[in-house]
Order: C-alpha cells, then sequence, then structure tokens
C-alpha cells in the first residue's frame, strides 16, 4: 500500500524501497554519468552516488532532517554527523507551476510541471510521479510528487536526473545504520582531522 494516515489525518505517500537515477552532467568542459541509488524505508534513506570510481554515502532520517555522510580518511571509516538539518539559510531558487497532461514513463502515468530557475534564468519541464512523497529523491522536495526526469543548475554545469528504475520492497534496517567500524564524530571534528 503506497498511502496512510498519519496521526493528523492526512494522506502521507510513504514508500518503501529502491529507487535508480542515471544523472548525466552536461558543462562546458566534459560530461559524465553517475548513477544514484536511494534505498528508502519509510522514514529514512540511504543516497549512493557512484560514478565508477568514488562513492559518496549519505544515510538520512526524514521526519527529523537528520543526516550522516559516510567517509574514509586515512584507512579509517568515518560516519560523520552533518548540520544540515540546522541550516536556515537555504533559499528556494526556483518557482513551480503545474502543466495539464500526462505521460506513461516506466509503467507508471507521469505528471508534469514547469519549473523556473532564478540564477541561472533557465525553465524546465520536469516529470513526477504523484503517488510517492517527492522527499524520498533527497531533491525538490516540495514538489506534489517524486520527480523521476528532473534537472539541477549547479557550477559545474546543468545535471539531468532520470529515473531509471523503481523497486518495491522492505529494505533492511542495518542499512541505515552506520558500520560498526565506523567512527561517529561531527562535521566540526571531521574538519579538524583534515588540518592535521
Amino acid at each position: 500500500m503506497l498511502f496512510s494516515i498519519d496521526s493528523f489525518g492526512q494522506i502521507t505517500k510513504k514508500f518503501s524501497g529502491e529507487l535508480t537515477y542515471q544523472v548525466e552532467t552536461i558543462g562546458e568542459t566534459n560530461t559524465s554519468k553517475r548513477t544514484v541509488l536511494i534505498y528508502a524505508r519509510d522514514s529514512m534513506v540511504r543516497i549512493i552516488s557512484f560514478d565508477g570510481v568514488q562513492k559518496q554515502e549519505l544515510i538520512k532520517h526524514l521526519t527529523y532532517n537528520k543526516s550522516i555522510v559516510l567517509m574514509e580518511f586515512n584507512g579509517k571509516k568515518y560516519a560523520v554527523r552533518t548540520n544540515e538539518h540546522l541550516d536556515t539559510t537555504k533559499q528556494k531558487n526556483y518557482t513551480v507551476q503545474t502543466k495539464g497532461g500526462k505521460t506513461k514513463y516506466l509503467g507508471m502515468k507521469m505528471k508534469r510541471l514547469i519549473v523556473d530557475f532564478k540564477e541561472p534564468k533557465i525553465t524546465f519541464t520536469f516529470l513526477y510521479f504523484p503517488e510517492i512523497d517527492a522527499k524520498y529523491a533527497n531533491l525538490f522536495t516540495d514538489l506534489p510528487g517524486l520527480p523521476t526526469v528532473f534537472y539541477l543548475p549547479g557550477e559545474d554545469g546543468m545535471e539531468k536526473y532520470t529515473l531509471i528504475e523503481l523497486k518495491h520492497s522492505q529494505p533492511p534496517l542495518s542499512l541505515f545504520m552506520p558500520p560498526k567500524d565506523a567512527q561517529l564524530i561531527t562535521i566540526e571534528e571531521f574538519g579538524k582531522l583534515l588540518e592535521k
């Protein structure tokens, strides 16, 4: 079941399973591709981004907006607590307008949105899946559903995210916990390690 009733009587669009995005970065000097794999279990996600050489991992509790970045440094494993939940300076760089019509993608009915970015001034059509909450994609979390084809302008060029696979499953709870052999530290403590 995709929908459930929360404690306030509202319909929530919870998801448990796997999302796989292909990300293509189109820059002035080069084009690169990477894969982003997202495991979700209700209010927890584990995001693994890899380009064939490097891998980055993030574990996040969506309800509390707390996250841990998994890193290796000097042969040791670290689970670095971030201060993302304290950041109130993030400003939205875009506006959203609904666009009529539906399209079928990955065998599911998708809806369209027009997203106008303020900086750089550019407009894109996004696709989204209204039956799953946007928060599971970890980007554009205020959309009315899970973004499935979307764009993100950045310093290195334009990134195009395309959902290539969606699986419903029940990932094990251990996937959303730091490895036992990783030292749990704050972002400030990790910064001091890098300075040494």
